[in-house]
């Protein structure tokens, strides 16, 4: 594959917190390369050095969790074919799946950069359908052209937690065929305070999709589970969004890269219930290329680069385990993450809704504003 590098820029977007910014690679590679399937454009961009290179430094410019790659597709099946690049992982770590901040992200780039009137309004009316693994279906809950802000939804596709559509992400140690959202992990995995704790893996696609791995809690178990870590005075929604991510980020150093039980590596959540909301962390995969440079990093600034301020996938997968498990019996399910919230809606297919944001309209986004 053929890429002018210098035809490509990125375009800086923030979701949730989240920075995500979006790059078109379709004026920089011949047409016939994007005549190719999704997965064989997708493996070349992979493996293609000097667009790894450029993807790193540009990302790192814009201290990008995740970078869209996206380009116009060729068939009448959806209108934009997108890939999760990674700058921070290193330059042999593949893309991820899915990635629910940049979609939203794309999606306002996309309605922004569109001059096109009649094709403009048909994105905002009915929407814009993306493939990012499987076909997304993208609409606009609330768009502010002048200040470059959107609430984006998302149709994330069917909850999937059997074996079957896990074998790819999760080696099972001794499990029969059946769902994986309330399981307990070998005890060899997991530290020794989840020991015998139930937890949950799933992701929102078809046939795949980006896995997430969820601990949730109740408020009063999380207290007494906080105390561990010397969190004695939980009284504010910073101090709980602090104790949620320094635990997780400790969980996901043990969990995320272990590749005997999670051959692609798996993004790991910690969820506390509260009320109507869910506050979460998420410790994600392919951020990092090591286990030893995120202990490294926590050590340093205790958070490490594996753990964002919003994951809209993880949320996703939370917000299925949490009504299966029952710790909600709602079918509209409120995650606070520390950089915003995002809303579920659970149907047959689960519907997330949350802010995007060019960068240059990012002001505050909205926040749950106190521990109840």
């Amino acid at each position: 594959m053929q890429i002018d590098i210098t035809k490509l820029q990125m375009v800086a977007y923030v979701g949730a917190g989240n920075r995500t910014p979006v790059v078109d690679i379709s004026g920089a590679i011949p047409r016939e390369d994007l005549l190719l399937s999704a997965a064989q454009v997708r493996q070349m961009l992979e493996s293609h050095k000097a667009f790894r290179l450029w993807l790193e430094k540009e990302g790192k410019k814009l201290r990008a969790d995740t970078v869209m790659i996206y380009y116009p597709a060729v068939n009448q099946e959806y209108d934009f074919v997108t890939f999760v690049g990674e700058p921070n992982a290193g330059l042999c770590a593949p893309f991820s799946d899915m990635c629910g901040n940049g979609i939203r992200c794309l999606g306002l780039h996309l309605l922004l950069s569109e001059t096109r009137k009649r094709v403009r309004k048909q994105y905002e009316q009915y929407g814009i359908k993306v493939m990012a693994g499987d076909t997304k279906k993208i609409r606009f809950a609330e768009f502010n052209r002048a200040a470059q802000t959107a609430d984006v939804a998302v149709d994330m596709g069917t909850f999937q937690s059997d074996i079957h559509h896990l074998t790819p992400y999760v080696h099972l140690w001794d499990r029969t065929p059946g769902a994986l959202n309330s399981v307990t992990l070998p005890d060899a995995f997991v530290p020794a305070f989840l020991q015998g704790k139930v937890c949950g893996i799933g992701f929102n696609g078809g046939t795949e999709g980006e896995p997430h791995l969820v601990f949730l809690y109740k408020k009063e178990a999380f207290l007494d589970l906080a105390k561990k870590y010397h969190f004695s005075n939980i009284d504010s929604e910073a101090s709980l969004h602090r104790a949620v991510r320094q635990i997780v980020c400790e969980i996901g150093s043990n969990l995320t890269f272990n590749l005997s039980l999670f051959p692609k590596g798996i993004n790991v959540n910690l969820g506390v219930v509260v009320n109507k909301v869910i506050y979460m962390a998420t410790h994600e995969r392919n951020l990092l290329p090591s286990r030893t440079l995120c202990l490294a990093q926590q050590r340093d600034r205790i958070f490490c680069q594996c753990n964002t301020m919003a994951c809209g996938t993880g949320g996703a997968v939370l917000a299925n385990i949490a009504k299966l498990q029952g710790f909600t019996e709602d079918n509209v399910i409120q995650t606070a993450h520390p950089g915003g919230t995002i809303k579920y809606y659970i149907q047959d297919t689960t519907i997330m809704i949350g802010p995007a944001a060019k960068l240059s309209g990012y002001r505050c986004l909205n926040k749950v504003s106190e521990v109840q």
